[in-house]
């Protein structure tokens, strides 16, 4: 469990609450790269880096 779990869900690369409920409800993970929580803003940035890319190593490497 993520040790700043206080009933809200924090994004795994800003530390900010998604404001979402949870994976089995409407959190925003990356199936492929097995990441999340995601907020919205970094899923978006996640998104342009790393999969329009078309380079994981480059994008994992370089964003957030």
């Amino acid at each position: 469990m993520n040790p700043n779990y206080r009933g809200l869900e924090y994004c795994c690369n800003c530390d900010e609450p998604t404001g979402r409920a949870g994976r089995g409800e409407d959190s925003i993970y990356c199936d492929e790269h097995d990441l999340g929580p995601f907020c919205s803003d970094c899923y978006e940035t996640h998104v342009e880096v790393v999969h329009e890319n078309n380079s994981p190593d480059y994008g994992m490497a370089n964003w957030g």
